[in-house]
């Protein structure tokens, strides 16, 4: 359980410091002096035609986000009912999100991208953790 927590944990960094780093223009960093972000921040010209630095700088951070959701799920989980509904709502919470942003009901950019990188994610999930889906709904 505590390794779960400790990858989950870095991989929440990671993908924060994609923000902290390249994108400073959301929400969770509004908090932050703006000497402070101006001192980390690395200026990077996004080419539109390098589909390495889209995915570097609007879809990585979200997708280790979900991978650090997904990870530490199975430690808060203990197999009964709520357990298995809440894991269904974290397995689906960003493709919500995605809907939300399309339908104009949440603030952001609906982007077929991140629900392509959000597929992969869960995949890669699925297939590294077979043995406990097996556990966990059999």
């Amino acid at each position: 359980m505590l390794s779960r927590i400790c990858i989950s944990s870095l991989l929440l960094v990671l993908g924060a410091s994609i923000y902290l780093v390249f994108r400073q223009d959301v929400l969770f960093l509004q908090w932050m002096d703006a000497e402070v972000l101006e001192y980390v921040k690395v200026p990077v010209m996004h080419n539109e035609g390098n589909p390495f630095s889209y995915l570097l700088l609007f879809s990585l951070a979200d997708a280790l986000w979900y991978a650090a959701l997904l990870v530490v799920q199975p430690a808060l989980c203990d197999g009964g009912r709520m357990s298995k509904v809440l894991f269904c709502a974290a397995v689906a919470l960003p493709f919500v999100f995605e809907f939300l942003q399309l339908v104009g009901v949440m603030a952001g950019t609906f982007d077929v991208v991140d629900i392509v990188i959000y597929l992969l994610t869960l995949i890669i999930f699925i297939l590294c953790e077979r043995r406990l889906f097996t556990k966990f709904w059999c």
